[in-house]
């Protein structure tokens, strides 16, 4: 949740620079310096159990854009799609259906494979 991450990121922030900072406010320009960068990456990471770029406030410089950056870290990554061949990238799925023999389970013809074998031949008389 990222008002979680907000919350986490303003109260590291607090931390190391020992007031309040606007969420938008540049870091460096609201008190952080080189040294705080290094706490306040090393106290995050410890916090959220994250890895962090050592060059965290340079990159990200506001808690909105660090807070992006931890949200998008620890957010569980969805599967993707598998995507299904299409006539159209180039993969033979006559040849998918060929490659079952075409047959259904009690071992006659498969009308469907008969379809897919037409519809996908390279042969344009078919």
């Amino acid at each position: 949740d990222i008002g979680f991450v907000r919350n986490e990121v303003a109260a590291a922030v607090r931390g190391v620079v020992g007031s309040s900072v606007s969420p938008d406010a540049p870091l460096m320009s609201s008190g952080l310096d080189s040294l705080g960068a290094v706490e306040l990456r090393n106290a995050l990471e410890g916090r959220l159990q994250v890895s962090l770029p050592s060059t965290l406030v340079f990159d990200y410089p506001t808690i909105d854009a660090i807070s992006a950056l931890v949200a998008s870290s620890i957010r569980p990554q969805q599967p993707q799609k598998q995507q299904r061949p299409s006539a159209d990238d180039g993969h033979d799925l006559a040849g998918d259906v060929g490659d079952h023999g075409g047959s259904s389970s009690d071992g006659e013809r498969d009308e469907d494979h008969d379809l897919l074998e037409d519809l996908f031949s390279s042969d344009p008389d078919k």
